[in-house]
C-alpha cells in the first residue's frame, strides 16, 4: 500500500512538472530575439498588400537550424539577424528545445495544437494525447510546420542529422528537384496537407526550379476564439474608403468589455489586449493615432518597446470595433527580404559556408517559403465574466467606458502570454500612397 501510494504521488508530481509553466532565461532570451527578428523582417518585407501576416518563430527556427551548420561570415550574419550573438550554440539548441516543448505541453492544456517538423516526440506522449483530446472544446487550433528539403545528390553530414533530430525533432528530407520537379511539388503539398490534417494546402503553388538545392518551408495555421462577448457588424468604419482595408471588412464589435488598454505617447498609438479562450494566448492590437502613422510606428517599435507597452496596459471597460482578422497570407518567398537584412550570402553559391550541413562547398539556400492562415472568431457563447453588472462595485461605470475604433491601419500580434513569444504578427490596412509627412 505504501509503495502504491508513493507511486501515485510520484505520478502526480511528474504530471505537475510536465504541465508546469516554467520559462527559463534562455527561453526568454530566445523569445525576445525571435520577436525582434520578426519586427525587422516586417520592415524588410513588401507591405503594399492590405493584409499581411507571418510567424516569426517558424522562420527564425529555420534560420537557427541553418546557423547550426554555418561557418564564417554566414554564421556571423545569422547571429546578427537573429539577435543571438550572446548565446553559445549549445545554449541556443537547449533554449529552442525547451521552447518547443513548452509550446507542445503548456499551450495544449487550453488549445488544440499540432506540429509538423517541430516536436513529434512530445506530441506522441500519451499524456499529451489526453491533453489534446480534452482541449477540443477550447475553440483554438494551432498548427506549426517547418521542413527542410535538399537535392538528393547532396549528402547531408550525419552529425547534422543527429543534431536536428535531438534538439529540433526534424530532419533534412532529400528529394529530386532536377528530374522530377512537378512530382516533387505534388509530393511536398500532399505530405504537408496530410500531416496538418488538411489545414495547410498548396504550400508550393508553383513548380520548384531544377536548380533548387536547399528549400526551407514553414507555415502557421491559427484558428482562435476570443474570450469576449462580441457581435458582428458589416458596416464600413466611419465611411472610410475601401482602399484602407482593401474591401468593406466584417467588423467585430464588443461593448463595455473589461480588457487591457493603454495609450503610448512615444509611439502615438492606442493598444488593446484581448484574451483567447483558455487565457494563455492573447491578441494585441496596436493602432497609430495618425492615419498615416503606420510606417512611423513600425520604425519606432522594437521587441523591448512592445513588451513595455504591453506591461503598461491597464484593465478598463472598453467598447471595441475592429475588422475581423481572417485571411490567408500567400506563399511568401522571403529570400529578398532576408537578403535585405544582411543574409544575402545564404543564397549565393560558394558564399553560404554551410560546411557542417554538407561537404559540398557550393551548397546554398535556394528559397525560403512561408505561409500563414489566420481565423480569429467571435465568442458565440455568453460569458458571465464580461457581462455588464451595474450593481457590482468592482465594475466601472459605463460612462467611464473607453471607445476604441480601429478605423486606421494597425498592427496585430498573437502572443503566448507565458513566454512572451509572438506566435503570429501582421498588419491590417494600407496607408495612402500619396501623402506628405507634416513639416514641423
Amino acid at each position: 500500500m505504501l509503495a502504491a501510494g508513493l507511486m501515485l504521488i510520484a505520478t502526480f508530481a511528474t504530471t505537475a512538472i510536465i504541465n508546469a509553466q516554467v520559462i527559463s532565461f534562455g527561453m526568454r532570451k530566445l523569445a525576445h530575439s525571435a520577436n525582434q527578428f520578426g519586427l525587422d523582417l516586417m520592415r524588410a518585407m513588401d507591405r503594399s498588400d492590405a493584409t499581411m501576416a507571418f510567424c516569426p518563430f517558424c522562420i527564425s527556427s529555420s534560420l537557427i537550424m541553418l546557423l547550426m551548420g554555418a561557418h564564417g561570415n554566414t554564421a556571423s550574419s545569422l547571429r546578427h539577424a537573429l539577435y543571438l550573438w550572446g548565446m553559445q550554440r549549445s545554449e541556443i539548441n537547449l533554449a529552442s528545445y525547451d521552447m518547443m516543448n513548452h509550446l507542445g505541453v503548456n499551450l495544449p492544456n487550453n488549445n488544440q495544437l499540432h506540429s509538423v517538423g517541430f516536436f513529434p516526440a512530445v506530441m506522441s506522449d500519451p499524456r499529451m494525447s489526453s491533453s489534446l483530446s480534452s482541449s477540443i472544446l477550447s475553440g483554438n487550433d494551432i498548427v506549426f510546420m517547418n521542413n527542410i528539403y535538399v537535392q538528393r545528390e547532396f549528402v547531408v553530414n550525419y552529425h547534422y542529422h543527429l543534431l536536428l533530430q535531438r534538439y529540433y525533432k526534424t530532419a533534412v528530407h532529400p528529394l529530386d528537384f532536377i528530374h522530377s520537379g512537378h512530382e516533387t511539388r505534388q509530393h511536398i503539398n500532399a505530405i504537408v496537407e496530410k500531416q496538418t490534417a488538411g489545414k495547410i494546402k498548396h504550400i508550393l503553388p508553383e513548380r520548384v526550379t531544377p536548380s533548387t538545392q536547399l528549400l526551407l518551408l514553414s507555415a502557421l495555421y491559427f484558428k482562435g476564439t476570443l474570450d469576449l462577448n462580441i457581435s458582428l457588424a458589416r458596416k464600413p468604419i466611419n465611411n472610410k474608403p475601401r482602399n484602407v482595408f482593401g474591401q468593406d471588412p466584417i467588423m467585430l464589435e464588443a461593448k463595455h468589455v473589461r480588457i487591457r488598454y493603454g495609450f503610448n505617447r512615444y509611439l502615438n498609438c492606442t493598444t488593446i489586449e484581448m484574451p483567447f479562450k483558455g487565457g494563455l494566448i492573447t491578441l494585441v492590437a496596436v493602432m497609430p493615432n495618425d492615419p498615416n502613422g503606420l510606417d512611423t510606428l513600425l520604425t519606432r517599435l522594437s521587441a523591448q518597446v512592445l513588451s513595455d507597452v504591453i506591461n503598461g496596459l491597464e484593465v478598463k471597460r472598453v467598447s471595441v470595433k475592429m475588422p475581423r482578422i481572417s485571411f490567408e497570407a500567400g506563399n511568401r518567398n522571403l529570400s529578398m527580404a532576408l537578403s535585405n537584412m544582411g543574409l544575402a550570402d545564404l543564397f549565393k553559391p560558394g558564399y553560404s559556408q554551410l560546411y557542417d550541413i554538407s561537404d559540398y562547398k557550393w551548397l546554398h539556400v535556394s528559397d525560403i517559403i512561408h505561409k500563414t492562415y489566420l481565423d480569429i472568431k467571435e465568442n458565440d457563447e455568453p460569458n458571465n465574466n464580461h457581462n455588464n453588472n451595474k450593481n457590482s462595485k468592482s465594475h466601472q461605470k459605463l460612462s467611464d467606458s473607453v471607445d476604441v475604433n480601429f478605423d486606421k491601419p494597425f498592427l496585430f500580434f498573437i502572443m503566448d502570454s507565458i513566454s512572451g513569444l509572438i506566435l503570429a504578427m501582421g498588419k491590417i490596412g494600407r496607408e495612402p500612397v500619396n501623402y506628405r509627412l507634416p513639416i514641423n
